[in-house]
């Protein structure tokens, strides 16, 4: 499984919309800002507050309920995010970016087809035809209109994201042929973006293709050797690949670029609790801190490396933390019912697989049977076989690398 996105894109987003919504009522947009700060460091009630403050002042200011929507997503309360960002589109029908944002919503709760419908959307209302405003550029070029061809192919290149984020719903889809289609039109769209690259690179990941990863990785350091993004997610790859010792080159590499984002950080502490150099990991995980980064995930991960140390105390506290920010990130119960089952307290492991299954997306189920897996283990360990024997059945109808009983 894998842990919710973090939102970096879609806070880019925002900043490109807030221009159109100038005349809203006074403070309604400050408010908004001000609210967004908050939630790129993790401070979702600070943001909450700033939103509702926006709304009240304003109830017509759409960039503040779609602002709102994301609090709501991160916490994992996606009925509510679902009803800001249809909100959001009712009071602005002809704003793109409310499209957009809702798109990546709905892709990352695995609706992937509501979510290609809102990308293109998203096109039809930006330009239209992507295809048709290149051409004109090249028109413009042969008809000695240099700047008129400098601008429609600018434009075109500051929206080719959204190719990224569709191919990222028809991977998801099972799709591979759109996706990359609409990975190497982005590509080709904007030669000068890492971004198209990191985003292929992500799906050669999710497809075990770990050589193609590297390669577009390589490209995107190549193409941005300036971005720290670049290096952090090289970094992730080549930690899943178990080569360590470079997965930290790269994350070294990225604090040093960014001393002061906590991601960085963050990022290095996963690797090198992976490495099993837990100590470490707890240091970086506390600059993250540090930093302003209070996301639940943080406080999740850096609850596996105290329980990596046999600190199950302290990883209790951190999971409860995580929880606390984020109580209906149904994935966090799976983090803390692993920690609890190699910690021995069966029956609240199985409490926590149980809400994690209860709750997961019938789309992401075929990812899940780890999960069933291990809410085996602690039934048999709890006695009762026939239902242990119902979990790794489960298992192996999903994975069927899953194929015998744990205790066989």
């Amino acid at each position: 499984m894998t842990a919710p996105r973090f939102f970096a894109s879609a806070c880019l987003c925002f900043t490109l919309a807030i221009p159109a919504f100038a005349q809203s009522r006074a403070g309604a947009i400050d408010l908004v800002n001000s609210g967004m700060q908050h939630y790129i460091k993790g401070d979702y009630d600070a943001a909450m507050r700033d939103f509702e403050k926006a709304i009240e002042r304003d109830p017509q200011c759409a960039p503040a309920y779609s602002s709102r929507a994301g609090v709501h997503s991160a916490k994992g309360d996606n009925d509510a995010a679902r009803k800001d960002y249809d909100t959001a589109i009712r009071l602005s029908p002809k704003s793109d970016y409310f499209y957009l944002s809702r798109g990546q919503f709905l892709s990352g709760i695995g609706e992937y087809d509501a979510a290609i419908r809102d990308y293109d959307q998203y096109i039809e209302l930006t330009f239209g035809d992507n295809a048709l405003n290149s051409i004109g550029g090249v028109v413009n070029i042969l008809a000695g209109n240099r700047d008129a061809a400098k601008r429609n192919l600018e434009r075109v290149a500051e929206k080719s994201h959204v190719y990224v984020m569709r191919a990222n719903a028809h991977a998801g889809r099972g799709d591979d042929e759109a996706a990359m289609r609409d990975f190497e039109f982005a590509i080709h769209l904007n030669t000068a973006s890492a971004y198209p690259y990191t985003s292929r690179a992500r799906h050669h990941e999710n497809k075990g293709d770990f050589e193609a990863a590297l390669r577009d990785y390589d490209k995107a350091v190549e193409i941005e050797p300036g971005q720290a993004y670049s290096y952090i997610a090289r970094g992730r790859a080549l930690a899943h690949k178990g080569d360590f010792e470079a997965a930290l080159r790269d994350c070294d590499k990225a604090v040093e670029l960014e001393p002061e984002r906590g991601h960085s950080h963050f990022t290095r502490a996963g690797v090198l609790s992976q490495k099993g150099d837990n100590d470490e990991a707890l240091r970086d995980y506390g600059k993250a801190l540090e930093l302003g980064m209070k996301h639940s995930w943080l406080y999740a991960s850096r609850a596996a490396a105290h329980a990596g140390k046999g600190d199950y105390d302290a990883a209790m506290r951190d999971y409860g933390t995580a929880l606390e920010l984020s109580p209906q990130d149904f994935y966090i119960h799976h983090k803390r019912a692993n920690t609890l089952l190699k910690k021995g307290d069966y029956a609240a492991a199985l409490r926590d697989f149980n809400t994690f299954i209860e709750n997961i997306p019938e789309k992401t189920l075929p990812q899940a049977a780890p999960v069933f897996y291990q809410r085996g283990k602690a039934h048999h360990k709890l006695g009762d076989t026939e239902a242990a024997r119902r979990d790794f059945d489960r298992a192996r109808e999903l994975d069927p690398k899953f194929s015998e009983p744990w205790y066989e």
